[in-house]
């Protein structure tokens, strides 16, 4: 391609008149924004404003376009900022006198022009990298993609291997049903499993479309006898491992089609949240009809008949307008429709001899097809209850961030206080979440642009997330629910999760839009709102925040921000921020301010997460997470489980960054405001300086990497009582940041963190091991061996295969043990996943044209560093046209399977991924040549928030998924 010619272009004209007046003149190549927002102008446009404010000042950047580059300030008459090549800080009162004298004395004009060069780019680019998938992830063998690979593991002879921990992505239909694919014809009602299994392991199947279909879970021991089941309706089923062997576990399709993730793994729980496996009532159900009234009894007795004559049902309890029971009768069996199923034939062959289990089966069939039927709103088995001391969060097992920061250990103390608000400025939210309802005060939305607000108005005092995106693969991301769910989601209901402070409450204010951006002025007038200041809202909250979490970032810096930002801090409020994802070695704003708490996140092994930024502006970090590893053996991705909704319901997933960080610590400092409300900024950095918050990481003391250590829960809610003059009275006890570190076959080293979690004082005596694989060696501890200690494994001597060894800690207060596990594989491809074809799509987000990049498939894999191979040397382009270069442009990366053959890929149940990560994926400008590209796609896996059938949903998917050429 020849070289442009080399082009000047003057840009945007600033005007302030006699300090009352100021244009800004944008020609080609570029555009001009302020930090506050109140400036945004396009290329070929002229804004103006009155300037009434002596004191004004303000922060103005040039932004080019593709093609362009800018090149500084230029020196023209009255210029405020000739010369500078950054951001351009103007401020009336700091003019040098020669140019205030030059501007108000002659045409009362100052102006600012930045320069824009044309650059030499090419039109086309080549980009490649990698992706990096869970080391324990695989794929079924039958898949209905017919550009998988394809093997038969439908019996136990053809059993598939599942690791363990493990996580198998997968599809089962029934004939006919489903998208044209490899199994569509004949079907695929069965996946079996064989795997190696401890006592206590926890095997659960995700579902997709679950509202249309309905998948079953069957375990059998080593020669293939019944063990146990989970014959559920909805998105869930799971079997928990009764002891150590030899297991098969079957997927199964009772009906419909579906897509799948099957996980086994340990259970990381409390001993409390490992439940009893639930039985039924033989022969009884449970059903709640459609729109029962008084003044349709004929409908009712219509149903009652055609119970009793199709599934000779007994109605034995209820009444209008609530569940009814219905019993079985001897002639019920035969009426299930089973002898009309080889497969179902098998099924109850295999339980025949033991007519106890026979008849629980065939309860819990008979409930599967009474949900079937015409004008039934809910059926169900009558469930057998028993007395219980205590309930538990239903996901709490798969909440090791908690831990790992002594949550539990703070809850013996205090969960948080209603009269204690946390602001989340963010996103919004969803009210009626039910892990969310009743934990909300009032809030606001505070995006003043409608367009950009994607709701049709300005500021309101609605701050309900939309959940609406600008791309084709996604439709919002619920970012705001996700944050409000760690610190405040309703604790010990037995449903979901627990927030970190789940008795206080939040105060959702919405300031990023519906493509997950805001600005700055907005998101000032949502925290003047929080602290109680005046607003453009023209009202107060009845409560203002105690503390502030800004899980948001990548401004600029603005004076007046900061000056905000001091204010609300002296105010007593403290205010948590993310550092940001980049990875880079700078805080993102606002988290770079002073007065604000920087946090930066780790993952399960108290690392830091390699998209965490750094900086002399980190204060501290948190749990963060790890979509790409499986550190704690718990069989899912070590990401940061909370609220969220999909497919217009409400249910759980895992995110990772530092806005899942950043949460955890805003959490503690609600409940550290929950026993000392006088708590403020000044007295939390001195106790955060002295090591009275956190468990110290990396170099000691403070560094850039760690900032002064991860947050204790347990020890900051005792500096805030000690600070109070206070003292608790709970005896010493050894806690360790997660009790399983799974290293995979490609970790090499972890950090553990040795605390005491309750009061007075603990030592550790004694660290005992008997594995000579596992060295175990003293990192930052303190005389009495509390800290972090460094595990390393050495696999040279090792065979292929797995091991398993215990660690305890023994102690003046007692011993606790932490499980250590290793595999040894001789797979060239090292510690990597096979998710099998994977389809890595480049959206151009100014045309929505989409180019699909070279599929990554499982039978010929390439790998770079451990990675599924990125490459542009093979695309099919918007029109389908075979390609081997990317147009440039501005584009968003998403890679993603299609297990179930629909032509979308990111379903549930397949493997998603975005650059730079799922959970804030970004737009990249790609103007030349790229072999960095590299981010996770991993199985999405989302849980549940309550039965389907109590809940309607909404309009909106997760992801807007794109077709895939072929």
């Amino acid at each position: 391609m020849a070289n442009l010619p080399l082009k000047l272009f003057l840009s945007a004209v600033i005007v302030i008149t006699a300090g009352c007046r100021l244009e800004v003149i944008v020609p080609e190549g570029g555009r001009v924004t302020s930090a506050s927002g109140s400036f945004d102008c396009d290329t070929a446009t002229t804004c103006q404003s009155d300037i009434t404010d002596y004191n004004f000042e303000e922060a103005f950047t040039a932004i080019p376009n593709t093609g362009y580059r800018f090149a500084g300030w230029s020196k023209t008459e009255s210029n405020v900022c000739e010369g500078i090549e950054g951001t351009c800080e103007l401020s009336l009162r700091t003019l040098p006198t020669s140019l205030r004298n030059r501007i108000f004395n002659s045409d009362s004009v100052a102006r600012l022009a930045p320069i824009f060069e044309a650059t030499d780019i090419p039109q086309e680019v080549s980009v490649s990298g990698g992706l990096t998938v869970l080391e324990v992830a695989t794929l079924d063998f039958d898949t209905n993609n017919t550009e998988n690979f394809f093997a038969s593991n439908n019996t136990f002879q053809l059993a598939q291997t599942l690791l363990n921990p493990g996580a198998v992505g997968g599809y089962i239909n029934l004939p006919g049903e489903g998208a044209s694919g490899k199994t569509q014809d004949a079907g695929d009602f069965d996946d079996y499993f064989i795997v190696e299994a401890e006592a206590g392991d926890v095997v659960t199947l995700f579902a997709s479309d679950y509202l249309n279909s309905d998948l079953d879970l069957y375990l059998y021991d080593r020669n293939g006898e019944p063990v146990d089941s989970s014959l559920g309706t909805g998105e869930v089923e799971q079997l928990t491992i009764p002891e150590a062997g030899t297991w098969y576990v079957n997927a199964t399709v009772f009906s419909g089609a579906a897509n799948y993730v099957l996980t086994v793994g340990r259970n990381n729980g409390t001993a409390s949240s490992q439940k009893t496996k639930p039985q039924v009532i033989p022969g009884e159900a449970l059903v709640t009809w459609e729109g029962e009234g008084i003044f349709k009894r004929d409908i009712i007795e219509d149903r009652q008949h055609h119970f009793k004559h199709k599934f000779a049902l007994l109605e034995t309890g209820g009444g209008l307008g609530r569940a009814r029971r219905f019993n079985m009768q001897p002639a019920t069996p035969s009426s299930l429709g089973i002898n009309d199923s080889s497969h179902l034939i098998s099924r109850q062959a295999e339980l025949s001899h033991d007519p106890y289990r026979l008849a629980q089966w065939q309860t819990r069939i008979l409930a599967k097809r009474l949900t079937k039927e015409p004008g039934v709103a809910l059926a169900e088995p009558n469930w057998k209850v028993q007395t219980k001391a205590t309930t538990d969060d239903s996901f709490i097992r798969f909440m090791w961030h908690l831990d790992q920061i002594g949550v539990p250990a703070a809850w013996d103390t205090t969960t948080g206080d209603p009269g204690v608000v946390v602001a989340v400025i963010d996103t919004g939210i969803i009210s009626d979440h039910p892990d969310i309802r009743g934990q909300l005060i009032d809030g606001y939305d505070f995006i003043s642009d409608a367009t950009s607000a994607g709701d049709g108005d300005g500021i309101d005092p609605d701050p309900t997330d939309i959940g609406e995106g600008s791309n084709p693969l996604r439709s919002g991301d619920f970012h705001g629910l996700h944050v409000t769910g760690t610190i405040g989601a309703t604790g010990n209901n037995n449903r979901g999760i627990a927030g970190v402070a789940y008795s206080s409450r939040i105060m959702p204010l919405r300031a990023l839009g519906a493509d997950g951006s805001g600005s700055t002025y907005d998101i000032l007038q949502a925290v003047r709102y929080a602290a109680g200041f005046s607003n453009d809202a023209n009202t107060l909250p009845s409560n203002p925040a105690a503390v502030i979490n800004l899980s948001i970032g990548g401004a600029g810096f603005s004076q007046t921000a900061q000056n905000l930002y001091t204010a609300v801090a002296k105010s007593g409020i403290l205010i948590a921020a993310a550092s940001g994802n980049d990875g880079s070695s700078n805080v993102d704003y606002p988290g770079g301010y002073a007065d604000i708490f920087a946090v930066g996140a780790t993952d399960a092994v108290n690392g830091i997460s390699d998209y965490s930024n750094r900086g002399p502006a980190l204060d501290l970090v948190a749990p963060g997470g790890r979509l790409g590893a499986d550190a704690n053996g718990d069989g899912q991705p070590d990401g940061i489980i909370s609220t969220y909704y999909s497919d217009g319901l409400p249910e759980y997933v895992f995110l990772q960054g530092t806005s899942m960080a950043t949460p955890h610590v805003a959490g503690v400092f609600a409940l550290m405001k929950s026993v000392n409300p006088n708590l403020d900024a000044s007295t939390v950095e001195d106790l955060l300086q002295l090591g009275l918050l956190t468990d110290d990481l990396g170099d000691t003391g403070r560094d850039n990497t760690f900032g002064w250590g991860m947050i204790n829960a347990r020890k900051a809610v005792t500096a805030a009582i000690s600070y109070a003059g206070g003292e608790i009275d709970i005896p010493p006890r050894l806690g360790v940041s997660t009790s399983l570190l799974n290293f995979g076959s490609s970790l090499n080293t972890a950090d553990l963190v040795v605390t005491n979690q309750g009061g007075g004082e603990v030592s550790v005596v004694n660290v005992e091991k008997t594995a000579d694989w596992l060295s175990i060696s003293e990192g930052n501890t303190d005389a009495a061996g509390l800290g972090t200690w460094r595990f390393s494994v050495d696999r040279q001597e090792l065979k292929e295969g797995p091991y398993r060894t215990d660690v305890t800690f023994q102690s003046t207060a007692g011993d606790v043990s932490v499980s250590v596990e290793i595999r040894v594989s001789n797979n060239a491809a090292g510690g990597i996943g096979n998710i099998g074809v994977v389809y890595v799509l480049f959206i151009n987000t100014e045309t929505q044209e989409i180019w699909q990049g070279t599929t990554a498939a499982a039978s010929d894999l390439s790998y770079i560093d451990d990675e599924y191979a990125i490459t542009t040397n093979y695309l099919l382009g918007p029109d389908s046209r075979e390609v081997d270069r990317l147009p440039v442009g501005i584009y968003e990366i998403w890679a993603g399977t299609d297990n179930d053959n629909d032509l979308f890929i990111c379903d549930a149940g397949e493997t998603c991924g975005a650059w730079p990560s799922i959970d804030t994926p970004a737009v990249i400008t790609i103007s030349e040549d790229r072999n960095d590209i590299i981010f996770p796609s991993d199985y999405q896996i989302s849980l549940p928030s309550i039965s389907s059938t109590t809940l309607k949903p909404m309009t909106n998917s997760r992801f807007k998924k794109s077709r895939k050429h072929r």
